[in-house]
């Protein structure tokens, strides 16, 4: 069964549940496993990054502070990466970034 298949029948079963508990729990289980899933890819795509590569926020959250800046690494952490950009430095969840372009 492939992922799309198994969303539409979750959601199939979702849409007739009426105990606002359960549904709770159904969203909290997924929004944790969506942030483990992101860290994860984070993980491996950021794995051949090094100090003082180049790095931007990925275009969902360019919007946010800094805004769209290209900053280089000072130091990588497990879960967050210290990046200097031309308004300082800022530490930034590794699943925000991408190589600059």
């Amino acid at each position: 069964m492939t992922d799309q298949e198994k969303m539409t029948d979750i959601l199939g079963q979702i849409v007739t549940m009426t105990d606002g508990k359960c549904l709770q729990t159904i969203q909290d289980t997924a929004y944790s496993h969506k942030r483990d899933v992101n860290r994860k890819l984070a993980n491996i795509e950021t794995a051949s990054w090094c100090v003082n590569d180049k790095v931007q926020m990925i275009p969902k959250h360019r919007n946010t502070k800094p805004f769209n800046e290209v900053g280089t690494i000072k130091k990588i952490n497990k879960v967050r990466i210290k990046v200097d950009f031309p308004a300082g430095v800022w530490s930034i969840p590794k699943s925000m970034l991408m190589k600059a372009e």
